[in-house]
Parts: C-alpha cells; structure tokens; sequence
C-alpha cells in the first residue's frame, strides 16, 4: 500500500482517536484564550474593525456579522464555541458537534482578527477543524489534505522570502530581532535571550546564517508532498524552527503547535492501540 493509502486507513478507521485528541487540544487552547481575556464577549469589539484586502473580512463587514456578536450574544457564542469543542472531544463518534465548533471557530478567528487590528496566522485549528467536518469514510482524506496545507504553509512562506529578496538582504533578522524584541533590550534585564539577541544583532554575518537556515527549514517542508518518509525529521525541524522563531523574534503561536501531528509518525501514533497493526511508509 502507498502512503497515502496507509494514511488515510489509519485516519479512518480511528476517528474517536484523531477527534479526541485534537479537540481535547483545542478545549485546552480555547481554556488558555479564556485566562487570557481573549474570547468575543471579553475582547470587544473595536470600533475601526481592520479587514484590509480580503474578501472573507469584507464579507463580514458587508453583512454586519461584527455588529451582531457583542454583549450578551458574544456570551452565548463563547459558550457554545467552548461547549460544542468540549462535546466532541468526549464523544468523538459523532460529527454535529464538530461541525457547530468549526463554524463558531471560524467566526472566532475572523472577528478576533478584525478587533486585534491584524490577521494574525494562527490557522491551525480552522485547518485540522475543517477535516472533522466530513464523515468517517472521507476523514482520512480530509486530514491528509490538512497535512498538504501545513506543509503548503511552510513551503510558501519561505517562497515569499526568496521571491521578495528577504533571503540575501544580510540585515533583515537583525530588523525582525530589533523590532520584536525593543521591550527585552531596553528594560536593561539580564536575561540568557536577551543576551543571546545582543550578540546576534553585534554580529550580522552570524545573524544572517540563521536566517538563511530558517528559510531552508520552511522550504524542506517542500518535501512532505512526495513522500512520507521524511516526516520524522520535518517533526522535528518544525519544533527547531518554533524555538528559532520565539527565540529570536519573539514569534510564537500556540494554536500552530498542532500543525506537526498531522505528520506520517504523529498519526501513526495516535492510530496506535494493542490491537491494530501500525504501518510503515514506503
């Protein structure tokens, strides 16, 4: 059996599995969010919503969706939001509940971007979200089409990179760790990331090397689309690259952390019990 046919026996036949445990993520994020005063009913809604260029943004604007979610109806929706990824998280055999999660969570994603003023990237639960939407049969090819997303997503970003210039210009790391971390080098703390900043923004040519291997560890991930064999180091090089990022620039999303799992040995693993035999790419 080919990959891909591996991968999708393996998603199929185990959606109480896959749902449990990637709902069971995203209560956990959704309950972090929640500490953090960042649900609909605790944000508000800034009056100079930003929808830039997208149509999805100017859709919203355009049918008054933001206008609608706020006071007590903000409350319900978190309420349901949180409730309906907590339903299918516990009964993972059914799909009614991912389905009303997914459309909540989209709205979320969409209204918390045009209040925060940014679009952020932290897509990672709208991506995997949207492979529950479909019934068992087809799950296995939703969740791999989630996988070509993620490595999609990483491939074109260091595209964007090369194509822009960004790859040769030897002090744009230096700009990024400058202007992500003002807060860390001017409050005049002794910290080992402080100090390890400093000494990449005191040697440009070392700052440079790393962003130049950055790019290249976005771009491996050009590999996942033909084959499966390399999955392994792609999990680890997207953990290598996350530390990289919040490191230097202080870039981190809690939400993208589940973008690995839906890798060849993620999988492999949460498809795993005594009784089913576990396969093998080749």
């Amino acid at each position: 059996m080919q990959h891909s046919e591996l991968y999708n026996e393996l998603v199929s036949k185990n959606r109480g599995r896959f749902q449990r445990f990637f709902f069971a993520a995203f209560f956990v994020i959704l309950l972090y969010k929640l500490c953090a005063a960042l649900l609909i009913s605790q944000v508000g809604m800034n009056p100079i919503r930003y929808q830039e260029i997208d149509p999805t943004y100017w859709l919203f604007m355009i049918a008054g969706i933001p206008g609608r979610i706020t006071g007590a109806v903000a409350i319900v929706f978190d309420i349901v939001l949180l409730g309906s990824c907590l339903a299918s998280a516990v009964f993972p055999k059914q799909r009614l509940t991912a389905v009303i999660f997914f459309c909540c969570y989209f709205l979320y994603f969409v209204l918390f971007n045009m209040t925060a003023g940014h679009h952020y990237a932290n897509i990672a639960i709208v991506v995997i979200g949207f492979a529950f939407l479909f019934k068992d049969k087809f799950l296995g090819f939703a969740v791999q089409f989630s996988r070509f997303a993620f490595l999609f997503i990483m491939c074109s970003a260091a595209l964007w990179k090369i194509t822009r210039g960004n790859l040769v210009y030897p002090h744009q790391l230096e700009m990024i760790m400058l202007s992500h971390n003002a807060g860390i080098l001017t409050a005049g703390h002794y910290s080992l990331k402080e100090q390890i900043i400093k000494w990449f923004i005191q040697h440009p040519a070392w700052s440079h090397a790393v962003w130049v291997l950055l790019i290249a560890m976005e771009f491996s991930f050009i590999a996942g689309f033909f084959t499966m064999k390399l999955d392994k180091l792609l999990f680890i090089i997207y953990f290598l690259f996350v530390i990289g990022g919040w490191l230097l620039a202080g870039i981190f999303a809690i939400e993208n952390l589940l973008f690995p799992f839906l890798l060849y040995p993620a999988v492999q693993f949460i498809a795993r019990n005594r009784n089913q035999k576990t396969y093998r790419p080749v």
